[in-house]
């Protein structure tokens, strides 16, 4: 069952929630995005180089097991996740920001993981493949096959069929948000005694690393619009889980590849707690300015 989940499972749950992602991307947004860059490139180049370095920190500070320390960093390599749009949404902030960073991000993460799994991994002690045996050529095939492909399919799915896209997104978004749901399940049912001995060491890196997230976000977004602000937290502050799986099945033992995606599972259930908390009070925030008179 683990061998299929990382051989199988997640590379095909990877494309299509890629494809998903895609369907997000609209042609029509981009001259507006253009017009106002610093934002896209504060939140799609400042998380990217800034999210590794905060994960080794944050594990020479919990000194976690190797494992753990591992997990954060393999988390925090990967690209902003396609659901920060929808917590975008519930914040009543700019959503195509949102898809633009996601996007861009995805791209320019071609470039940033194999370079940081070079830089970075040595820094984190035992739990992977020694530096030198990091198949980074077939981690870059693998991502623009699973990543950059579907994403363009899906843009392209939009541009042709509009209405379509429209009508079955919403749709389209649960299922992949169960099929990513249903395989973190059964990893955490296969490693559920390990996991248990885990729990603590697992829990409070995940809690820093969304609250130094977060946090870089807010810094990163000083002097933005308060509309545009708030994007740069969430994208901050959400990882794309299918890109983590598939570095995570390539690198590491397949027993640790379980661990790895149990971590996840427990990172995604705080994450989502965390945005939605932060989106709701923004959008209450944004109501409240909104009926002041003259705000």
């Amino acid at each position: 069952m683990l061998q299929f989940l990382i051989d199988y499972a997640v590379p095909v749950s990877l494309f299509f929630l890629m494809l998903i992602a895609g369907t997000d991307v609209s042609a029509a947004s981009v001259p507006k995005m253009v017009k106002a860059p610093r934002a896209i490139i504060l939140g799609a180049v400042g998380q990217l180089m800034a999210l590794p370095v905060i994960a080794v920190l944050i594990q020479k500070f919990v000194a976690p097991a190797a494992i753990i320390a591992t997990s954060t960093l393999l988390l925090a390599l990967c690209p902003g996740g396609g659901i920060s749009n929808y917590y975008c949404y519930l914040a009543r902030c700019n959503v195509p920001l949102s898809a633009t960073i996601t996007a861009l991000g995805t791209l320019l993460s071609l470039m940033t993981i194999p370079a940081f799994l070079r830089l970075l991994v040595p820094a984190v002690p035992d739990g992977v493949a020694p530096v030198s045996a990091i198949p980074v050529i077939p981690i870059l095939g693998q991502l623009l096959a699973l990543m950059i492909l579907p994403m363009l399919i899906g843009a392209l799915w939009k541009h042709k069929f509009p209405a379509v896209v429209e009508r079955a997104g919403r749709l389209l978004r649960a299922l992949s948000s169960v099929l990513l749901l249903v395989i973190l399940l059964l990893a955490v049912w296969s490693t559920r005694a390990t996991i248990e001995a885990l729990l603590l060491e697992i829990l409070v890196s995940v809690a820093l690393f969304i609250l130094c997230a977060m946090l870089l976000g807010w810094l990163l977004g000083r002097g933005l619009r308060d509309n545009d602000r708030p994007v740069l937290v969430i994208e901050a502050g959400t990882r794309n889980i299918g890109v983590a799986l598939l570095i995570g099945g390539t690198i590491l033992s397949p027993e640790n590849s379980a661990i790895f995606a149990s971590f996840l599972t427990i990172y995604f259930a705080v994450e989502v707690v965390a945005m939605v908390t932060f989106a709701r009070a923004h959008a209450r925030r944004s109501l409240a300015c909104s009926q002041v008179p003259g705000a």
